[in-house]
């Protein structure tokens, strides 16, 4: 649903299920700005956050969550103390987040 939301909005847009696969896909290509789930199944977006920040510590990111074992806030917390740009509780609108992607751009621009 993100992904065809931000691709009739004009973004470039690579969607990947699993977290191993975003790391494969950093690796390879340049990404202007990557979003996150904490919850997934085959590594949590918390590992993967430290991973990003290996690999490159400028990539902004975004974290979302609607909770698991924890908090939905205890996940976003921790996801801002290791990079995270910014974080959302689900359940959001796709205009919020619209709104943080352009926020980074213009960042990035200045």
């Amino acid at each position: 649903m993100m992904v065809r939301y931000f691709r009739d909005k004009g973004y470039s847009v690579q969607g990947c299920t699993e977290a191993k696969d975003a790391l494969n896909s950093l690796s390879e290509t340049h990404f202007d700005i990557i979003v996150t789930d904490i919850v997934m199944p085959d590594m949590d977006g918390i590992e993967l956050i430290i991973k990003i920040r290996e690999m490159n510590k400028d990539i902004p990111v975004i974290a979302m969550s609607g909770g698991g074992r924890l908090d939905p806030k205890d996940y976003l917390n921790l996801a801002s103390q290791l990079g995270a740009n910014f974080t959302l509780a689900k359940p959001f609108h796709l205009d919020t987040l619209q709104t943080l992607i352009e926020s980074l751009f213009e960042d990035s621009s200045n």
